[in-house]
């Protein structure tokens, strides 16, 4: 005898332990509910039954949120720009970028180190840096990028 979860929930069995009744319910499906409690340990153990509680609490407040934040003058700008980001992005050469990404970081973390060895005060200070095998190698890759930029530049020009 199978029950659905509202014949469960309507079916009034005045007096009837409510231990046996879920017995009842639960006879002949003890793989199913042995997978569902797998289930439910492993979300569990990985932290994602609290997640699906907050969703599950906070529901209508992420949704108002996400309402108000979607309806902002620059999530309407956003959407306008979607075709011409979407064109742009289509012109970028990808195969490029994890490598652009990497020296992008290295510079930047140049740039932020405090204890910098390289301090630039006049002329003679720059034509010394100048010397350093790594500065001519960025140098070279920045200046054939200025090349490249500035003949895309000129291809555009009428």
């Amino acid at each position: 005898m199978t029950h659905s979860y509202d014949e469960v929930q309507t079916d009034n069995h005045s007096g009837a332990d409510p231990l046996e009744r879920l017995l009842e319910v639960a006879a002949g499906k003890e793989k199913s509910l042995e997978r569902l409690l797998n289930i439910v340990e492993e979300l569990d153990k990985n932290g994602f039954l609290s997640t699906i509680g907050y969703f599950v609490n906070d529901f209508e407040d992420l949704v108002d949120e996400g309402i108000e934040k979607a309806t902002t003058p620059q999530a309407f700008k956003l959407l306008a720009l979607g075709p011409v980001i979407k064109e742009t992005a289509g012109e970028l050469d990808i195969t490029q970028l994890p490598r652009v990404v990497k020296h992008m970081n290295a510079l930047m973390k140049g740039m932020g180190d405090e204890n910098s060895s390289i301090q630039i005060h006049g002329m003679l200070d720059l034509l010394k840096v100048l010397k350093d095998p790594d500065i001519r190698l960025a140098l070279s890759s920045l200046f054939n990028g200025l090349k490249s930029l500035g003949q895309s530049l000129a291809s555009d020009t009428p």
